[in-house]
């Protein structure tokens, strides 16, 4: 498995874009993001993407507490 990401960047370490992705749809169909975006939709509902485009667009600086919790997840 990989960690698959709907946009990469500054949403690497945001738990709303990451999820489990086999090697294949990762790496070899250069992420397919649109079976990817069909199950956002169905895991987290349609508005989820619209979050992520916003999220996306949004600058912010990771504190190191912040990095904690995320590697402690």
């Amino acid at each position: 498995m990989h960690t698959g990401h709907y946009h990469h960047g500054r949403l690497d370490f945001d738990t709303l874009n990451i999820h489990p992705r086999c090697v294949r749809c990762n790496l070899r169909l250069h992420a397919n993001l649109v079976l990817y975006s069909e199950r956002l939709i169905e895991e987290h509902g349609a508005d989820a993407i619209k979050e992520l485009r916003l999220r996306a667009n949004r600058v912010h600086k990771y504190t190191i507490p912040e990095l904690e919790a995320v590697l402690a997840l």
